[in-house]
């Protein structure tokens, strides 16, 4: 099973639509089974698409518009037109730069069997960049879930509070979980958010028989205004001791153009 988490920072990007087509071109080549996406953003002025036009789409609230420029759609249409069709679900969590629906995504190669939400923020204000949804799909009997959840030290949203609301969600799921995506919390930091999901958690970077150094960001970005060191601050989790295969960064210049203000994390498991 070949894994890939990406915070796209969608349509905050310079040549966007170029930027959209190598990644469209790396799930093709690379034979992704199941992406998570951050950050996937559509304009909240946009006109929306018939619910009887989106392909392969799975509605995780049924209340949720999808817009013409819905980042995931886009790509989901790009796969398509080349032969590759993958079932899709897309969930907005709060208002972005004060122009986007910002949300969360999946695609899957595989039917979704279920589809769980929740607010892992205690703020759910849409209106609030700092209310975080949590998405969840269920595919082949097996949980993945798709965060991008606030800092450790945010006096408003502590990582420590979201990820005990995470905690009790998942507590109730039987079976193998995976957990795909941007923490907002640094592996080198000791005794952080890292360290807390670690104590029940396995880093797929760490089960990999192979790896590189894992570093997802390498400079400032928003959110890391004060940063100047390489930061592994995007991952993917399990609860379950797996085989994996290898662990590696993605869309970072060497192994494909970069194409967002964070890098990817490519993981391959299974016997």
């Amino acid at each position: 099973m070949k894994l890939l988490t990406l915070n796209t920072h969608s349509w905050l990007e310079e040549k966007q639509v170029e930027k959209l087509d190598i990644l469209c071109d790396a799930i093709i080549t690379e034979g992704y089974d199941l992406i998570s996406l951050q950050e996937v953003n559509q304009t909240i002025k946009e006109e929306s698409i018939d619910a009887s036009h989106l392909q392969n789409y799975q509605a995780s609230t049924l209340d949720n518009q999808i817009k013409k420029d819905n980042f995931a759609w886009l790509l989901q249409q790009k796969l398509a037109a080349k032969g590759f069709h993958y079932n899709w679900t897309w969930e907005p969590s709060h208002i972005g730069y004060g122009m986007y629906d910002e949300g969360l995504a999946f695609l899957s190669r595989f039917p979704i069997q279920n589809i769980l939400t929740f607010y892992a923020s205690q703020s759910t204000d849409y209106t609030d960049y700092k209310s975080r949804k949590v998405l969840g799909i269920q595919v082949q009997d097996t949980w993945y879930f798709n965060l991008h959840l606030g800092w450790w030290n945010d006096e408003r949203e502590a990582f420590a509070d979201q990820w005990t609301t995470c905690e009790a969600h998942f507590s109730v799921l039987a079976g193998p979980i995976f957990l795909l995506g941007d923490l907002n919390n640094p592996a080198q930091s000791l005794d952080e958010g890292y360290s807390l999901v670690t104590k029940n958690w396995l880093d797929t970077y760490h089960l990999a028989s192979k790896r590189d150094n894992g570093y997802t960001i390498q400079k400032q970005i928003d959110g890391w205004s004060d940063n100047h060191e390489p930061l592994r601050i995007d991952f993917i989790f399990t609860n379950t001791p797996i085989q994996v295969h290898y662990s590696e960064v993605i869309f970072n210049g060497k192994n494909y153009p970069i194409i967002s203000d964070h890098f990817g994390i490519s993981v391959e498991w299974g016997s």
